[in-house]
Order: structure tokens, then sequence, then C-alpha cells
């Protein structure tokens, strides 16, 4: 939670994180499919460089057997208690949620992530992005009011030929990597009313360029180069 404690304390007015679905239907907020063993290590201290150990195949309390390296460190948080922090401390907030799904199998983790969105209050300010197109396509099914960002790459679609498909799948947002944006690729996209968002630049002078295209929303690792 300190990384979310610390980003809170800036003037920001959005936050983006990744979750993943534990075995027992648990959503925790974590980027990587596996426990890192460069960011996490074990409770009893036992060594796991040389063992996987992907997030889908643990409990929750299995989760819990492992401690993020902050200082002092700190368990992987629940969607839960981070949607309930940020509630209580900055509501004005946007929650751009990113979803970590290879393939759509069920409805089991949009569930999951909407049971929690529901009972922290936080419908209005959570927006869901993944790259995995038809898990977003499911979730708009469920719940049309959650805003849908369709995360793209350019190894994913022929850059000319993407927005109409998201707008037709219900996409409020296209998401990108910033090395990708184009004014042409900008204004299309606002064409169709959709929201552009960029990941992750983190120069000043990235930052200075993306803002003249006029995106609508930055993702960066230095959101104080960015409010500067």
């Amino acid at each position: 939670m300190s990384a979310f404690r610390n980003a809170l304390s800036l003037p920001i007015d959005g936050i983006e994180f990744d979750v993943h679905l534990t075995k027992d239907n648990r959503v925790i907020v974590y980027h990587d499919f596996t426990i890192n063993p460069d960011l996490t290590y074990r409770k009893d201290g036992r060594s796991f460089t040389h063992q996987s150990f992907p997030i889908e195949n643990l409990t929750f309390a299995e989760v819990h057997d492992f401690l993020l390296k902050t200082d002092p460190a700190e368990p992987i948080p629940s969607l839960y208690t981070v949607l309930t922090y940020i509630k209580a401390h900055a509501p004005h907030c946007e929650i751009f949620l990113e979803m970590k799904t290879k393939e759509f199998k069920d409805d089991t983790f949009l569930k999951a992530i909407l049971k929690d969105i529901e009972e922290t209050g936080t419908e209005d300010k959570v927006r869901v992005l993944c790259f995995e197109w038809s898990t977003l396509k499911h979730l708009g099914r469920i719940n049309p009011n959650i805003p849908l960002i369709f995360a793209v790459d350019d190894q994913m679609h022929p850059l000319n030929d993407f927005l109409p498909l998201i707008k037709k799948d219900g996409g409020w947002a296209w998401s990108t990597h910033y090395k990708n944006l184009t004014a042409d690729l900008v204004h299309k996209a606002h064409d169709l009313n959709l929201h552009v968002n960029v990941w992750t630049p983190n120069a000043e002078n990235e930052m200075e360029r993306l803002i003249g295209l006029k995106v609508d929303s930055i993702t960066t690792d230095r959101p104080d180069l960015l409010i500067s």
C-alpha cells in the first residue's frame, strides 16, 4: 500500500494498477502473472528464485505467504483494500484498473471485480483496461456502465484500423504505448469520441510531446515530473 500512499500524496487526478484472480476467486493488486522474487519474499525467509508461483494457482491465503520488499514489508493487497483506501483518501481520483488475463475463460474474474467495485461504492470512478478484448466485451454485457479501455500495441492490430473496432465493441477509450502515438491517431480517436490514454512516458520531453498531441490521460512512473 506504500505505493498508493505515495502516489495519492501528490496532486494527481487518476491512478492505474493491475489486478489478478487467485485460485479461490479473490482479486489482488499485483503487476506480474507470477510472484516476482525481485520484488517479493517469503515470510519464512526461504528463497524461491528458481521456483515459479503463478498467481492463478495460489489461494488468497497462499499469496499472503509472501511479502512485498517495501519498507516496512507489506502483504500483497486485495482489490477491495485498495479501492477502499482510494475512496477514503482520494475520492476525486479516476481509477484505471487493468485486468491481467491471457484469455477469456468465464465470467468469474469479471464478477469478482464487479463485486469489489460495488461493495466499495467506487462504480463512478473505475474504468477497466485490458489487452484481451473479448474479456472487455463480456464485461460490457454484464455491466454496461463500466467504461472500457481497449489496450493496443502495434503487434495486435494494424494501427490504421483498430479504432473503429474499439468503438464498435463498446469502448470508452483506447490505450497504447506512447511511442505508438501520432497526431493523426489522436484525431481519429477523438473523432470517434474515444478517450486516448498512453503508457509509460517517464521523460519530460516525451510528456510535453504527448500533452501537445492532446492526449486525455498519461500513465507514468514519474507523476512528479508530469505535475511539474
